[in-house]
């Protein structure tokens, strides 16, 4: 989206192919498929995950145009929950790397990092879940809900124009169609999502997966992070395609009993 709104891509964009890494300086910057993926423009890019696509479209752009995206889907400040540890993540600037390493101290190796979600970014599942809830309506979400709470409005639409929002609900349906989401799919119901394996210097990577179904007329978003669990193709989107499955099977049922009703009232004598 970043790149989007600053038209420094477009949504067929193509840069050079991955060979399972990209190099920038005396530092390899792998991608997680190793063999690499060839050549893909930016809606493939986005449906296989590849990490080379997006470590070259972040050269393109500069810390604070990813800075001030990031902060319009609402990353890097809380969300206003009722627990009083809520961590409000971050989100890097270039007022942030001055003060963590100097004015000359960084140079643009950090965009590699921060464009596929690494490096010094931070976030929530509340946070993504959100996110993933704004993108899918465009902004039309309301604050979030925990257990007895009044529903308040959210901040109304994304400051983002809608022709990128669409592209990307488009192409995140292809991330569980045929990309590296098919675990989240589920009869009956197009799920639209995004996968993501975070590198944990502590141990395992974190697999991460967010939602939203139906993928055309979205009702519900969601989140899924599993830590030292490894890749979140295969390990989170297969939770999101339990708990959709799940609950859109109990609407239907509801859906089915309400008809019931409804077909015995109006075939009952007057």
């Amino acid at each position: 989206l970043a790149g989007l709104e600053a038209g420094v891509v477009g949504p067929h964009t193509a840069f050079a192919p991955c060979p399972g890494g990209y190099q920038f300086g005396n530092r390899w910057f792998r991608c997680w498929k190793r063999e690499g993926h060839g050549w893909v423009d930016h809606e493939m890019g986005l449906v296989k995950s590849c990490d080379t696509f997006y470590y070259q479209l972040g050269l393109r752009l500069d810390i604070d145009q990813l800075n001030r995206t990031a902060l319009a889907l609402h990353l890097g400040r809380k969300c206003g929950s009722p627990f009083a540890h809520e961590a409000a993540g971050n989100i890097p600037s270039s007022a942030y790397y001055d003060r963590r390493y100097g004015r000359r101290g960084w140079n643009r190796s950090v965009m590699l990092n921060n464009a596929i979600g690494q490096g010094e970014i931070l976030v929530t599942p509340l946070q993504m879940a959100l996110m993933t809830a704004a993108v899918a309506s465009s902004g039309r979400v309301d604050r979030p809900v925990f257990l007895l709470g009044e529903r308040q409005p959210g901040p109304g639409r994304l400051p983002l124009r809608e022709e990128n929002l669409a592209w990307v609900r488009q192409t995140m349906a292809k991330v569980v169609d045929v990309g590296t989401g098919t675990a989240a799919r589920v009869r009956g119901v197009a799920v639209a999502g995004k996968t993501g394996t975070a590198q944990n210097p502590h141990g395992g990577d974190h697999a991460w997966f967010v939602c939203f179904a139906p993928a055309e007329l979205p009702q519900v978003a969601m989140a899924i992070l599993l830590e030292n669990a490894g890749h979140g193709g295969s390990q989170a989107a297969p939770v999101a395609a339990r708990w959709l499955g799940a609950y859109f099977a109990r609407q239907a049922a509801a859906d089915s009993a309400v008809a019931r009703g409804a077909a015995e009232t109006a075939g009952a004598p007057a």
